[in-house]
């Protein structure tokens, strides 16, 4: 399990703990019409990653239109009339670039990794398709023939995604992380291409965007080049956004999902607070490091007690990410042993679950969670591409991108007191929604 902090931002590293020293060269600027643009220097190489986010995903969406923002990431890459169908990744790829794009709950975001004398050219291209996509009738049936397959590949035919699709649905009852970012399947056949060209036409806008560039660049041209490119697009009035509480949960929710599976699974979610919802600034990085306890390694809890010393489980994960807009879950999930039940199964996490109320972590312990928690986000996030990744998504969630320099301090500050802490002020039943896989045989059950 690993969360995101700092590591897009290290740029030279000494030592470990509060011997840290961290050096970045970020800028920013903001265009008349709204649009935020950040550019980090990184010359270690002749490339650089242009990423356009738009904040826009899932969660603003309502019923009947689910699975919208993610079908028209889709149609980005159908064309505008100066560059039809295909044009956009058929020019970053003659130029030798990779590209691609993906769809949140919080946002959608498009990138490019390009050599750096291609970032115009990427900006031109991004620019284009903010104001002029075609959104072809024809051509978004096709794409959502393929949204729909998607679908029914990713979830339909994975037990385990239709048991977390309405894990999620149960514990966010009425709350904007109900519904699956790809949608339910009944409106992926509802909603029209006049529905997706609304959607277009009110999100896609440069006062809803941040752009984000990494690499061997110079921030005054890249601040002009987008003001070349985007300073002529008008903003807009956004929509007013949704409500974004879930309603008070009055005790403990559990479901079951009769499936067709080989093996049962289960999922425990409490509801948490996120970067943005949190009251006390700390306590993100106090559940943060409560998760790695638990499973941040071969010597985190889940894995040596239950996996190895009491075999009940065949494999067990908890996992929280605090960047995100809303209150969130924090999930422990797993498989149980051949020899162990489901229920057994959720005794014993709930069993760790009560030795971090009532236990504080040893100093050696939370030291060794902090030293991994460092390491494994500096060097996992050393491509360019996390890097814009880590600042983009906190400014699409309502922070900046300033705040992802402090998370490796915030990690480092949490106490041993302030995890217990969290353990028992959020670990409690009040919050849990607890979902059970049955596995099903094949013949004892019709998928619909």
């Amino acid at each position: 399990m690993a969360i995101l902090i700092g590591a897009a931002i290290i740029m030279a590293i000494a030592g470990w703990g509060n011997d840290i020293v961290i050096k970045s060269q970020i800028s920013e600027h903001t265009l008349e019409n709204g649009l935020k643009v950040v550019v980090q220097v990184d010359k270690r190489a002749p490339i650089a990653s242009v990423q356009v986010w738009y904040h826009v995903g899932s969660a603003d969406e309502v019923r009947g239109l689910t699975g919208i923002s993610h079908a028209l990431e889709h149609m980005m890459f159908r064309g505008t009339p100066k560059y039809p169908n295909d044009a956009y990744s058929e020019i970053i790829a003659k130029n030798g670039g990779r590209d691609n794009a993906f769809t949140t709950q919080d946002f959608t975001g498009y990138y490019a990794n390009v050599e750096k004398s291609k970032v115009a050219l990427c900006l031109e291209l991004e620019a284009d398709r903010m104001q002029h996509l075609t959104l072809d009738p024809a051509l978004y049936q096709l794409e959502m023939k393929a949204v729909r397959e998607e679908r029914r590949l990713r979830t339909d035919d994975n037990p385990k995604a239709v048991t977390f699709e309405r894990f999620l649905a149960s514990a966010h009852a009425n709350g904007p992380y109900h519904h699956p970012v790809i949608g339910w399947m009944d409106d992926l056949f509802h909603f029209t291409d006049k529905d997706l060209r609304n959607w277009y036409q009110q999100y896609y806008v440069p006062n809803n965007a941040t752009i984000v560039i990494i690499g061997d660049v110079e921030p005054k041209q890249i601040f002009e080049l987008a003001q070349k490119y985007f300073g002529p697009i008008p903003k807009k009035a956004l929509p007013k956004s949704l409500p974004g509480k879930d309603i008070a949960s009055l005790g403990e929710k559990r479901i079951k999902v009769e499936y067709v599976a080989e093996l049962p699974y289960l999922i425990m979610g409490f509801q948490v607070p996120s970067l943005m919802t949190a009251k006390e600034a700390w306590e993100p990085y106090a559940l943060a490091v409560l998760a790695n306890a638990l499973d941040g390694g071969e010597s985190a809890r889940l894995p040596k007690h239950l996996v190895r010393e009491q075999e009940i489980c065949a494999s067990c994960y908890a996992h929280y990410d605090f960047l995100q807009r809303y209150d969130t879950q924090f999930i422990l999930r797993g498989t149980p042993s051949e020899a162990a039940s489901v229920a057994q199964l959720e005794q014993a996490m709930m069993s760790e679950l009560t030795k971090l109320k009532t236990e504080k972590l040893e100093s050696k312990e939370l030291a060794r969670i902090k030293t991994q928690l460092t390491a494994d986000e500096i060097y996992s996030k050393d491509a360019i591409t996390d890097q814009a990744e880590l600042l983009a998504t906190f400014e699409s969630i309502g922070s900046n991108w300033q705040t992802s320099q402090q998370l490796i301090d915030n990690i480092q500050a949490v106490t041993a007191e302030q995890v217990q802490q969290v353990a028992q002020k959020y670990l409690i039943n009040n919050r849990l929604t607890i979902a059970e896989l049955v596995a099903m045989k094949q013949d004892n059950h019709v998928k619909k």
